[in-house]
Parts: structure tokens; C-alpha cells; sequence
């Protein structure tokens, strides 16, 4: 093998390997049907739990990325750092910019449609903060990767990650809802849009 073919070979390893999605990787997950980003800022929710508002946006800035954590309760949490993770598999994503963990919950209905509300919570030993990987066609071990669509499953209600065209009035700057649908339709079809793993955010 040449010197050339040698480094072609290994800038595909290289591309390969930046597209999976492993715990401690800093992503983007982007609504399949409305292309808005998932998104949190430091704002509440003004009824249901008041805890911190989840949305899709339009635009893109550092309020759009979420870090991959070990699920609550994992035992072995400290060995799964930089490994990919897996169709199936059960974990949180933590909001990159003020720490808290995508959440759901029973019994609070959503602030636009009823649904399940979704928000984003400080506590990180609450399990209602961790969901489950459902890969489009994947098998179990299916390594999750950008660009193919994914459902993200709340586990302790079943209930999946939701968006559509409703949008929250002004205390929401008007931006996308976000919920949580037991009905399932094509509005829970996620993917992810960015992946870096460089400075493996901790």
C-alpha cells in the first residue's frame, strides 16, 4: 500500500469515527420534520412544573447543545466514557450551557397542546431525566451515529420526544414546542445534526 493510499485510509477512519455519537459527546439533535433544533435557556416554564423551558429554534447558537451522560442509576457509568452508544441503550442528555438534564414527567401537561410536558431539570439523580435510543431500522447494537433518524423514548412513561409546527406564546420567545407523545406520529423523528467529541465534555 502506498503512502497515499495509506492516509486516504485513514482520513475514512477518521470521518467514520467523528460521526459517532459517544458518551461525553457534545451534540445537536435537529426535528426531522421541522429541521428546528432542540433547544433550553435559562427561562421557566410560567405554570405546570416551572422548571426550565424546553424548545425547537430556528437558528442555531450554544443553547442547542446537549452532552451525552450515563443514565441514573447505571453502575457503570465510569466505563462507558468514549464509548458509542447503542440502539437501545439509556442515557441523559444534559443541556451544555446550564447544566440541566432533558426531562419529562407524568401529570403535567404540556404548555400549547396537552401533551406530556418536557423540560429541563438541575437534578442529576432524578431518573424521569433519562430516555432510550430507538434507531430507525436498527438492530440491537446499532451504533448511533449523525444523520440517521432516531426516536428518543422516555423511559419511565414511554412517552416519546415530540415537536411540531405549535409554538409557545411570548414568554416562550415564540419558539417551537416541545413534548412528550404517547400517540406516535412522524413529529417524534429526531437526528443528530453535530457531533464533537474533541474536548470530551465531562
Amino acid at each position: 500500500m502506498s503512502n497515499a493510499d495509506a492516509d486516504t485510509k485513514e482520513d475514512v477512519i477518521d470521518v467514520e469515527q467523528r460521526a459517532i455519537v459517544t458518551y461525553g459527546s457534545r451534540i445537536k439533535l435537529e426535528h426531522l420534520n421541522t429541521q428546528y433544533r432542540l433547544h433550553s435557556h435559562k427561562h421557566d416554564y410560567p405554570n405546570g412544573s416551572k422548571q426550565q423551558q424546553v424548545t425547537c429554534y430556528s437558528k442555531e447558537d450554544d443553547n442547542d447543545y446537549w452532552v451525552v451522560k450515563p443514565s441514573v442509576g447505571n453502575q457503570q457509568s465510569l466505563q462507558l466514557w468514549q464509548k458509542p452508544v447503542q440502539n437501545g441503550q439509556t442515557f441523559m442528555l444534559q443541556h451544555y450551557c446550564t447544566a440541566a438534564y432533558l426531562h419529562s414527567h407524568e401529570n403535567i401537561a404540556s404548555a400549547v397542546t396537552n401533551q406530556q410536558e418536557v423540560t429541563a431539570h438541575w437534578n442529576p439523580h432524578d431518573n424521569n431525566s433519562n430516555w432510550r435510543l430507538e434507531i430507525t431500522g436498527g438492530n440491537e447494537g446499532s451504533i448511533w451515529k449523525r444523520g440517521p433518524r432516531i426516536k428518543l423514548i422516555h423511559v419511565n412513561t414511554n412517552a416519546a420526544l415530540h415537536s411540531h409546527s405549535h409554538k409557545y406564546p411570548n414568554w416562550g420567545f415564540s419558539q417551537q414546542e416541545v413534548t412528550g407523545f404517547a400517540g406516535r406520529d412522524a413529529g417524534d423523528f429526531w437526528f443528530v445534526s453535530k457531533v464533537e467529541k474533541e474536548a470530551w465534555y465531562l
